[in-house]
């Protein structure tokens, strides 16, 4: 008799990797033995150096990029996405206005 539960799993296992965000039980995973939801986002936030929001329910929330960045073993200062722009970048008007000439 085929198991229809193992294919249903297998399927919401791939599913889940299409996700911008981990699911709750990667975080759990993550954050093995913590328990707290504040726990987590602090362990997430300040150990893992990882970018954490709160769900509205108090879960954290993580982008699925910044795992599989830390997983791949990139510096914590090659991750951070945002930040101020340089000083000197500014846009190039000579290259769009002979774009828009054309």
């Amino acid at each position: 008799m085929l198991n229809v539960f193992s294919n249903r799993d297998v399927m919401s296992e791939s599913l889940s990797k299409l996700l911008p965000w981990l699911t709750d039980a990667e975080v759990d995973d993550i954050c093995c033995g913590l328990k707290q939801n504040a726990a987590k986002i602090r362990y997430l936030r300040d150990e893992l150096k990882l970018p954490v929001g709160a769900k509205p329910n108090g879960r954290p929330v993580v982008p699925r990029w910044a795992c599989e960045e830390l997983l791949a073993g990139t510096p914590a200062d090659s991750r951070k996405k945002s930040g101020p722009t340089p000083q000197g970048a500014q846009p190039n008007e000579s290259a769009l206005l002979a774009i828009s000439r054309r």
